[in-house]
């Protein structure tokens, strides 16, 4: 997948109304038309959707898109607008994608983890701060989709109490958009680093001086900026790349001290 600005709950919520208005199945071209997307954006969405069992795509019939009765009851939560609607999808999402992920990428049974007798010594969590909460359900679906485990969170100033309370080995990495309304990502790169001056942090911005921005920020280096719209593909690899020196080092830390 290429450039994307993210998968929105209210397109999702489109979707799955028009699913259910055609119980006997639509396909994909219509689907397109009705929702207002282009075939390639649809095509995404349904991929996603059937992945979240939320929808079944029938070969019997030509290949229409149904909707399940898991998509239906999740139509009723968006439709009634609840606050824990994000929440809930996000979850499911996460459970839902975590078991289709690449193995290579499973931290939770890796060589290093399995070889550890020292449980607890290695991280395995990456924070993402994102106070656009469609951006931030997407990131989360990068990355789960590549079987990292991920606790985002829309508030930075719940992220930073979070990072706070945690041991200090629980997060690999923090992942933070540098433009938010209470706290900006710069901001909280700093109160991050008084925490733990180890955390490796990446930092996302749409901003043309984004770049400079963080230049003058002590330990940061340039390989740990992103350009927004995020390109998947540069992202994941990005982060992934990120997370294997972080588990390097702290290896290397680990065997040091014993």
């Amino acid at each position: 997948m290429g450039s994307i600005g993210s998968f929105s709950l209210p397109v999702i919520k489109r979707l799955l109304n028009i699913l259910n208005e055609h119980s006997s199945g639509i396909n994909r071209t219509n689907l397109a038309g009705k929702a207002g997307l282009n075939y390639g954006a649809c095509a995404k969405y349904v991929e996603l959707l059937e992945l979240l069992r939320w929808v079944d795509l029938s070969q019997v019939h030509g290949g229409l898109v149904f909707l399940t009765r898991v998509g239906r009851e999740f139509m009723v939560l968006l439709v009634e607008g609840k606050n824990d609607a994000y929440e809930s999808i996000e979850k499911h999402v996460s459970d839902s994608i975590r078991d289709h992920h690449d193995p290579q990428w499973n931290y939770t049974s890796s060589t290093t983890r399995e070889n550890d007798t020292n449980q607890g010594v290695f991280g395995n969590i990456i924070m993402i701060i994102e106070d656009d909460r469609d951006l931030l359900l997407t990131y989360k679906l990068f990355l789960t989709g590549q079987g990292l485990n991920v606790i985002a969170f829309s508030d930075p100033h719940a992220a930073l109490q979070e990072f706070a309370s945690m041991r200090s080995r629980s997060i690999d990495l923090v992942v933070s958009d540098i433009r938010m309304k209470s706290m900006n990502g710069i901001q909280l790169y700093k109160e991050l680093k008084l925490i733990d001056p180890d955390i490796r942090i990446i930092l996302v911005s749409a901003l043309d001086a984004g770049p400079e921005l963080v230049s003058a920020l002590p330990g940061f280096r340039k390989k740990d900026f992103i350009s927004k719209p995020v390109n998947q593909d540069v992202f994941t690899r990005i982060v992934k790349a990120t997370i294997a020196e972080v588990r390097s080092q702290l290896v290397e830390n680990h065997y040091r001290s014993n």
